[in-house]
Parts: C-alpha cells; structure tokens; sequence
C-alpha cells in the first residue's frame, strides 16, 4: 500500500481524536510512503520498522467506579471529553520502533497512564506524581517550595506522557476548569524545566478543545518517529 506523506502526518481541519488515531493506525499499516524533497519524488519502504511487532496496542476502557473513586480522592470532576475517552473508548499504548529492531523494546512514546491494576498504577496521576513516577523526587524535593508542591499538586493533573527523547518527558495535563496543556520535563536541564513549572503556576492551561489538542500529540509522535528512523529529516 503506498500512501502520501502529507496525508498521514498533518490533521485536518475539524479531526477528532479517534480520527487522528485511525491516521496513525494507517501509518502502521503502510509499506509505501511517498513524499517530496525538493521536487523529487521519493518512496521509502516502511515495512522493516513493523517487523517485530507493532507501533501501538489498545487498552480497555476504565470503569466508571475508578473514574469516580479518583474524582472523590482529589475532590475533582475529569474534564467531559477526556472522561469519554478514559470510560468509553480504548486508549492506545504507543511505542518507538526502528528499522531492524521492530518494537524499540518496551519504551513507550505514548503512554496512557492506565493499568488493570489501578491500585497499583493509578490512571490519573497528579503533576508531581507523574514526575516521580519517571524520575523519582529529587526534582520536587531539592528545586520546589512548599507552597509550589502544594499548588502544583491542587491545581494540575497528568493522565498521559509523550517521549520526545532520552532525557525528556511531556506530561499531558487538565484542570480543575477544564483546560488542557502540557510540561515539558528535562532531566539534563533543570533550570529550564524548572522554569517552565514557574511559567505554569503562573499562566495555568489555556487549550480547551481536547480534539486538537490530542491530534497535535499524534502529529507529533508521527514527525518523531519518522525522523528517528531517518525516513524525513
């Protein structure tokens, strides 16, 4: 099957989110992309980065007892569109591949927090307990106040994460209000990521439409993985 570039890796106008993953499940599926390069024509054989396994599984829905028990914990409604998705609709798990390796192992370039264990890996997490969950505490115990702990953990909640390398982490974030945003953590840089946490307590989330919102995450995640394979710079 050969499809074009520009088709799968850009949204388009008025996409849902189920839509913008349907687009990534056709990438998965292609063997054929075309695209242009200063007016040549190139076709790249994708096939050898799905050779062990694919790009992404789905999770169940949650049941709406855990939706609620965290709700009553944290004192806090999930915002409508992304409770839809968490009780209604399977959330993808999607992972790094590259050419020769199918799978990049277990790393997760998407990651919805989920388990059927949700005592174990709660599917909603606070900001600071996503940060933990990947990096331990250091980054709140030595570079925050109190009072930063404190706000961060009232006002600001992650229930997804997007890789954009090695070294750093995009927590998927909601409100109380029922915005979404995002935090971009960077081990090899903790000045920057702590100014981004002071930019947040400041300016709060803004984005208010969950579709675009999620549909740029997976335009990202197609870009990212492209390029990582070399496939388009």
């Amino acid at each position: 099957m050969l499809c074009k570039l520009d088709d799968l890796i850009h949204t388009h106008p008025g996409e849902t989110w189920a839509q913008a993953l349907e687009r990534f499940s056709k990438l998965c599926r292609v063997d054929l992309l075309e695209y242009d390069d200063d007016d040549e024509k190139i076709v790249v054989n994708l096939s050898e980065i799905y050779d062990e396994g694919e790009l992404y599984e789905l999770m169940p829905p949650l049941a709406e007892d855990e939706i609620l028990t965290y709700e009553r914990q944290h004192g806090l409604v999930i915002p409508a569109p992304l409770r839809h998705v968490l009780l209604q609709t399977e959330v993808p798990q999607i992972y790094m591949a590259r050419y020769d390796h199918g799978r990049y192992g277990e790393r997760r370039v998407l990651d919805f927090y989920h388990s059927d264990e949700p005592h174990l890996f709660p599917n909603v997490k606070t900001l600071l307990e996503a940060l933990a969950y990947n990096y331990g505490p250091y980054f709140s115990d030595e570079e925050l106040d109190t009072a930063e702990r404190e706000a961060l953990n009232q006002r600001f909640f992650a229930f997804a994460a997007r890789s954009n390398d090695d070294h750093a982490w995009t927590y998927l974030l909601f409100d109380r209000e029922g915005h979404f945003g995002e935090y971009e953590f960077e081990t090899e840089n903790y000045p920057r990521s702590l100014a981004r946490i002071r930019d947040l307590l400041v300016n709060g989330l803004t984005e208010t439409d969950f579709d675009a919102f999620m549909c740029r995450q997976i335009d990202i995640l197609m870009t990212y993985i492209l390029q990582y394979n070399e496939v388009i710079d």
